[in-house]
């Protein structure tokens, strides 16, 4: 019983990676300002904005650079919620869907 969960688990993430890798290669095809970038530049670009966002200690700053890289995405024509699984999970276990507790 336990073997068929762990192959039933490995055919789920086998699928998964296929999938992910499908909607990168549409991504690629796309025409968009990130897709005519060198791949340089942009590993380059992203880099910057981890490493600002890390260094920043103002929430100010920190949105200004969350508005700049979704105004890049649009530009780039990127769907957020199929390019990236994880803010799907971040939406599912965010704390800030809880109301705080009162107490």
């Amino acid at each position: 019983m336990a073997r068929y969960g762990f192959i039933e688990l490995t055919l789920q993430g086998f699928a998964r990676a296929i999938s992910r890798a499908l909607v990168s290669e549409q991504l690629v095809k796309e025409n968009g300002l990130l897709q005519a970038l060198d791949p340089r530049v942009r590993l380059l670009g992203v880099l910057s904005l981890v490493l600002a966002v890390t260094l920043s200690r103002r929430l100010p700053v920190v949105l200004g650079l969350f508005i700049l890289s979704f105004v890049i995405s649009l530009a780039s024509r990127i769907r957020l919620l199929s390019a990236s699984p994880a803010l799907l999970r971040f939406r599912r276990f965010s704390p800030l869907r809880e109301p705080w507790p009162s107490g």
